[in-house]
């Protein structure tokens, strides 16, 4: 669709843009992976301060890692895709 509106260059510079700027969603879905397995385990100890430090952490990994990369591709994106 997108090389029927703009052509063969702008779909290729979409399907990388696309691809750099979804790698931040590795991250979440590494947490998410981990994270209930040891959230019940802490639930099931009756252990809700670990519960919750659990999800402070998956918070704060997250942000630390995924704001820090939207400003890095707001301000390089376009160098790094005129590179491709």
């Amino acid at each position: 669709m997108i090389v029927y509106f703009f052509g063969l260059a702008e779909a290729g510079l979409y399907s990388s843009g696309y691809l750099f700027g979804s790698l931040s969603l590795i991250i979440v879905r590494l947490i998410g992976l981990f994270t209930p397995q040891y959230m019940f385990l802490a639930r099931d100890l009756e252990d809700r301060s670990a519960v919750n430090n659990l999800i402070n952490y998956s918070f704060l990994a997250f942000f630390a890692i995924s704001i820090p990369y939207v400003f890095f591709l707001i301000l390089f994106g376009s160098e790094i895709l005129s590179l491709i």
